[in-house]
């Protein structure tokens, strides 16, 4: 029974009880038997229709643990959009249950199953064909970081500072493809591709990106007020008391998505309130309208590099991280002082905030909801908490195809080369019948447009449903971008 409910998204869950202030966010609490689930030691997911006993998987699986998080929900959609290699559920068989539930007939679940079959045999999920993308990525990211070198050499601090920040950027983009396995598609290959490009060239901690960045995409903008317990990592994040949560004795909701609230900022002023005012940000938080963005460029480096690995790493990635200071050491050794040394390394940390506006930029004028009723509309979800970045497909590199965002949250397991390819075959069919499928449409197609709601939005403490109707700056967004760019 317990599982049934959970399946079909948790229907006892309901508003909290008690008043909310006018323009914040109401907290819906998790239902009870999301509560039971959360600490439950048996791993049950439903697949198609199936429960599965994956509690002897969790620690065998591949992705992780993330699996406890989908512990009695339905994951048949999640399950289509991270697997697509022929015959994995006949390997699971051995973890197959006889209890079944019932999935209501969806016409939007069968054609995101359909489609995705679809782009498996067209080979769109395969390493297929982009030999060659890959060799001009891996080109350009050497050319950044030799001409980098170059202009150092020749003085030219500012500049070089700005190249090596491109060579930041490419490696993060490339530890985001391997760390997906979009690059080779062998996950153990991808895997240390992914510690060269991230750990040892960007030195951000990949295996922490990895895990975070796969909750993001299973369960986007999402949170819970009984957060799972059996997570090896969940302790590494706010966690209620065990006994409490169980009894739906909680005040305040806590992140699913680590991305949907950082420590110092959330995705806009409405969800603090979410996270209880017993955040010790709480009350900075709610003027991040005015610091976020230039915090964002200034201090996103370091934030970056803190956050990654302040819950540890294993010894390879520790070896890892200490190579990309080599590395930065081997860049810093060219300049003939230190103030030198100071302006190529700050400039490249400011101009990285251009790659944390985007990684922010996708999702962050969007819904959120619990994490039980995501699971349980994963593609309807998708529309509704991520949009695209309109822009021409020659300045794809510079996004590191993230401006494409709808695709890659729908099928993340697409190469990034292939993004454009299945656009119109995800798109415009939704834009045609989204109305009565109850699928919004997010996908500004100029990038001008963006731009315009995205400063508007954080410097005006505005709704997300404001921001896509207003799409012009005023007065006040123009004065906060005044007082942004003069000190830098």
């Amino acid at each position: 029974l317990v599982s049934t409910q959970l399946a079909m998204g948790g229907r006892d869950a309901g508003p909290e009880a008690g008043a909310h202030r006018k323009g914040e966010a109401e907290m819906k609490v998790s239902s009870a038997a999301k509560r039971a689930a959360s600490v439950s030691q048996k791993c049950f997911v439903g697949i198609h229709g199936t429960w599965y006993d994956l509690t002897e998987f969790v620690n065998l699986h591949p992705g992780g643990d993330i699996l406890w998080k989908f512990n009695q929900m339905d994951a048949t959609e999640v399950f289509i959009a991270f697997h697509t290699k022929p015959g994995i559920l006949a390997q699971a068989s051995k973890y197959r249950t006889k209890m079944t539930y019932e999935r209501q007939p969806d016409p939007v679940k069968s054609a995101y199953a359909k489609l995705s079959r679809q782009l498996v045999k067209e080979g769109m999920m395969s390493p297929e064909g982009t030999a060659g993308t890959w060799l001009f990525n891996a080109v350009r990211l050497l050319f950044f970081f030799a001409v980098s070198v170059l202009s150092i050499k020749m003085g030219w601090f500012a500049c070089g500072g700005v190249l090596l920040c491109a060579f930041w950027q490419q490696s993060g983009g490339l530890m985001h493809d391997t760390m997906h396995t979009n690059f080779t598609y062998d996950r153990n290959l991808d895997y240390y591709f992914g510690w060269l490009f991230g750990t040892v060239f960007f030195g951000t901690n990949s295996e922490w990106w990895r895990r975070e960045h796969n909750v993001h995409h299973a369960l986007t903008n999402s949170y819970t007020t009984a957060p799972e317990t059996q997570s090896k990592h969940a302790y590494n994040y706010a966690m209620p008391d065990k006994v409490k949560a169980a009894e739906g004795d909680v005040d305040h909701g806590f992140s699913v998505d680590y991305q949907m609230k950082e420590d110092v900022y959330a995705q806009n002023e409405d969800v603090i309130h979410l996270f209880g005012k017993n955040d010790p940000f709480y009350f900075l938080m709610k003027y991040q309208h005015f610091y976020m963005l230039p915090a964002m460029v200034a201090l996103g480096r370091i934030g970056i590099l803190v956050d990654s690995w302040r819950h540890g790493a294993s010894l390879f990635h520790w070896f890892g991280f200490a190579l990309h200071w080599v590395i930065v050491g081997f860049v810093l050794s060219l300049c003939p002082d230190w103030f030198s040394r100071a302006v190529v390394y700050y400039v490249s940390s400011l101009c990285e905030g251009g790659l944390h506006i985007q990684l922010v930029a996708n999702h962050y004028l969007n819904n959120w909801d619990l994490d039980e009723s995501i699971a349980n509309d994963f593609v309807r979800w998708v529309f509704k908490s991520t949009h695209n970045i309109g822009g021409p497909a020659w300045f794809d590199w510079y996004h590191l195809g993230l401006n494409l965002h709808i695709e890659h949250h729908l099928f993340p397991k697409v190469s990034r080369a292939n993004l454009r390819t299945i656009q119109p075959k995800v798109l415009f069919p939704v834009e045609t019948s989204r109305k009565s499928l109850e699928i919004p449409w997010n996908c500004p197609q100029d990038i001008s447009l963006f731009l315009r709601c995205f400063f508007f939005y954080f410097c005006s403490r505005l709704t997300p449903s404001v921001v896509r109707k207003e799409g012009s700056c005023k007065i006040p967004t123009i004065i906060h971008l005044s007082i942004y760019l003069i000190p830098l």
